[in-house]
């Protein structure tokens, strides 16, 4: 009797395991399916694989007080924004930051649309700065940073709704190896071809200050010619992963053939002389940060 009792404990004990091992298998194919539906909406500027680490920085940069504008500058206020994708409920506060909702944008490209705003492209950005040309009256460059494939499925399509340009500054090393959430090389393409200005972000998306002139130079040419191989044009603009720039930074931008580099230091006014560390206003959640962003 005793040992009938000792096998049943025996066999429950192997049930009971195998029951959870069911279990953990069924929880994991459920939640590798909803992330697989829910790909697009995901692609999170958190997940950049050094984001957490760096993307403070931004937000720190757009705290510093804002130069004074210098004789012949411009008014053209650079939006920064990054991933743009459906409002997910619960999430924390790094991805909030770096995310707009398409419905937000849609609002911030109608608001320019009536009222009397032109999204230009930074090739006429330094014409503006140089004074070769005085219009339009009221321009804005709109920028998306990193090649997020949900720019390409939510804010490309806006654009086009709009008749607005916008600058992508993409990261190559994930086009390269295929990663989901990112751009592949025929969506870029295929903005490039419909009037959007396709410029770069580096192959890796480092931090610059981290790395020896050797890697620097790597990685802002090697983005350079790789865009260009895929494009079959020049690519005359860069901006630096999380904003930072110093004047070495600038020198290599320079040397490497690049017209123009945007930071994420904070301001709306921009001169010949400081094409290589132009300034910007990330994009917030609101409306009314947009309009305030616009110097109004």
């Amino acid at each position: 009797m005793k040992r009938s009792r000792s096998h049943k404990k025996a066999l429950y004990g192997v049930l009971f395991v195998l029951a959870l091992l069911l279990i953990a298998v069924a929880v994991r194919a459920y939640v590798t399916t909803y992330n697989s539906e829910r790909e697009d909406e995901d692609d999170l500027y958190a997940e950049s694989y050094e984001a957490a680490g760096f993307a403070g920085a931004e937000a720190a940069y757009q705290g510093l007080p804002e130069a004074s504008p210098v004789a012949g500058s411009v008014k053209v206020p650079i939006i920064i924004y990054h991933s743009v994708r459906p409002y997910i409920p619960n999430e924390d506060a790094l991805q909030d930051a770096y995310d707009v909702t398409p419905e937000l944008l849609e609002s911030e490209l109608a608001y320019l649309k009536n009222n009397g705003y032109t999204a230009i492209s930074l090739d006429q950005l330094e014409l503006l700065a140089s004074g070769a040309t005085t219009t339009p009256s009221k321009p804005v460059v709109l920028t998306f940073d990193d090649g997020w494939r949900n720019q390409y499925k939510y804010a490309f399509p806006l654009l086009k709704k709009y008749g607005d340009t916008a600058t992508f500054y993409i990261y190559t090393n994930p086009i390269v190896h295929n990663l989901p959430h990112y751009l592949t090389w025929d969506m870029v393409r295929e903005m490039d071809a419909s009037g959007m200005t396709i410029a770069s972000h580096t192959l890796t998306h480092p931090y610059l200050s981290k790395l020896t002139p050797e890697e620097l130079r790597k990685e802002i040419q090697g983005s350079k010619i790789l865009i260009e191989e895929n494009l079959g044009k020049p690519v005359k603009h860069f901006a630096s992963p999380f904003g930072y720039t110093n004047a070495e930074i600038q020198g290599i931008v320079k040397d490497a053939g690049y017209e123009t580099a945007r930071t994420t230091y904070k301001g709306i006014y921009h001169s010949k002389d400081d094409l290589l560390k132009l300034t910007g206003i990330l994009a917030g959640d609101s409306l009314s940060g947009f309009v305030k962003s616009l110097g109004n």
